[in-house]
């Protein structure tokens, strides 16, 4: 399946029926995305997303990390994310320290410390980064998921397609920054339990300290619905022990 994805063909009826469908879905949720505000562009023969281990690639350090995928990535199919024109040699390795940071270090790389929360930004400019690295062939981009991806292909491909169904469903809803819009409702929510505590009428069921409680609460129930609905719950705190628990389940 993977090598009919990638162009490649097996003379399988299965494996290339399969790929088809992955090709048309994928395709159908890039220009989904795009309607409600994102800019993903088209790629031929694409193939498939690829997932990073960041402990993989913590242990294999920078320098051995990059001298693996470099010679398995087509670089004369990538582009630049900021021009859009085709890599050169010096950007290609630079882009490549950006992502090796990116990705172990789970997107602190580029962020400092600061007195407020810190947030994805809009939706509209996300997941194109999953698309940036095209490998030159599917036994590359097999190769580099045994040794630094996660999961297989199926894997890839589910994991590939919720998030864009759950990105695509924000965005139809909330625009093409939900969490701004969602960010505007706590603050609507707030300013009317205020205005109910100081006395003055509000769009609330109750008056008062108890209108300002009652905000409050819908406010917490609000961050809560959409923390579940990004995934964010399933965050584990301690990665060594729920990974253990995890094989445990399995076995």
């Amino acid at each position: 399946v993977v090598r009919e994805a990638f162009g490649h063909s097996t003379d399988d009826e299965a494996a290339k029926g399969l790929a088809k469908a992955w090709a048309e879905t994928a395709d159908w949720l890039r220009r989904r995305y795009n309607a409600a505000g994102g800019h993903i562009q088209k790629l031929e023969n694409w193939g498939l997303p690829q997932g990073h281990d960041a402990r993989a690639l913590r242990r294999a350090g920078r320098d051995a990390w990059k001298a693996s995928i470099r010679e398995k990535l087509d670089f004369g199919r990538m582009r630049h994310p900021l021009t859009n024109k085709p890599l050169t040699a010096g950007e290609l390795d630079e882009v490549l320290d950006h992502v090796f940071a990116s990705v172990t270090q789970e997107g602190w790389a580029t962020r400092e410390a600061k007195r407020q929360a810190f947030g994805m930004g809009s939706l509209a400019n996300q997941n194109v980064e999953h698309r940036f690295l095209v490998f030159k062939t599917a036994d590359d981009w097999l190769a580099y998921q045994t040794e630094f991806g996660e999961g297989d292909a199926f894997s890839s491909m589910m994991a590939y397609t919720n998030r864009m169904a759950r990105d695509i469903a924000a965005m139809e809803v909330l625009g093409p920054n939900p969490n701004g819009t969602i960010e505007w409702f706590k603050q609507v929510i707030e300013k009317e339990g205020q205005k109910a505590a100081g006395g003055e009428a509000a769009l609330l069921p109750h008056q008062g300290e108890k209108g300002l409680d009652y905000a409050r609460g819908r406010i917490d129930k609000l961050e809560r619905m959409w923390a579940s609905m990004r995934g964010e719950l399933e965050t584990p705190v301690n990665t060594k022990w729920a990974n253990g628990f995890a094989a445990a389940r399995n076995i």
